[in-house]
């Protein structure tokens, strides 16, 4: 529990008093001291970081100092604080750091399945991902369980699949059919089709699907509308299913 506290911005002597607190309830520093066997000039300065913080509380009685925890809620109001700071910070910091390119790399099976969550994940509700050369029945193999999660997600985020395939799949025919948000085109092509290309936003995915499994992710503006070009091309030539 110490250690969950520290990845919350708890420093060590902080997490420690705290849960001295938790089990000592209303106390004084004198208790506190004995529990953790902290100097009590540590003590002191770490209970004055909390009352801080508000997630201590310092009373006097008899003219005798006594410390109490506040309502643990106030660990999830501070996250909640900070989250909602980042949420308005990190785009500015973007926007300055000039960022153009990132790429990332994912590879194995295990790897496969969570760039496909990540991705999905990160989609802005009611957005489209295109996909140049869908494999159709070999993406749901490789998934394995993880496609009804998957699923679940973009469905509830309402994300729309638009592919183009070189063989029609009875799977992905099955879906559009079911109206699930597929929007499925053929070119007829007598072509093994061990890759394909994933398109969204101002990212592209390039994915290996037979072994050795792997995703290069790259985020270039540019590079993603040359492809979105390419596949609006490939659409124009493709048969509805």
């Amino acid at each position: 529990m110490k250690q969950d506290l520290i990845q919350l911005g708890f420093s060590s002597n902080e997490a420690d008093v705290y849960l001295a607190m938790i089990d000592l309830g209303e106390t004084g520093a004198g208790e506190i001291i004995k529990k953790t066997s902290l100097h009590r000039n540590i003590v002191y300065e770490t209970l004055d970081k909390l009352i801080a913080k508000k997630l201590v509380t310092k009373v006097t009685k008899k003219n005798v100092a006594q410390f109490l925890l506040n309502d643990p809620d106030r660990i999830l109001d501070e996250q909640k604080h900070k989250l909602e700071l980042a949420s308005k910070l990190v785009p500015s910091l973007i926007n300055k750091a000039n960022i153009k390119q990132e790429i990332v790399i994912y590879e194995g099976l295990e790897g496969f399945q969570t760039f496909s969550m990540n991705y999905i994940q990160r989609m802005a509700e009611n957005a489209t991902l295109y996909v140049l050369g869908a494999v159709g029945d070999l993406w749901f193999e490789l998934m394995g369980s993880q496609h009804r999660k998957f699923e679940k997600i973009r469905l509830n985020k309402k994300i729309t699949f638009k592919m183009v395939e070189y063989h029609q799949s009875e799977m992905d025919k099955a879906i559009s059919d079911a109206g699930r948000l597929y929007s499925v085109r053929v070119i007829p092509q007598n072509l093994e089709n061990p890759a394909n290309v994933l398109i969204w936003d101002d990212h592209i995915a390039l994915q290996t699907l037979i072994e050795p499994y792997s995703v290069i992710e790259i985020k270039n503006a540019a590079l993603a509308k040359s492809y979105l070009n390419y596949f609006n091309l490939l659409w124009k030539q493709g048969q509805d299913i």
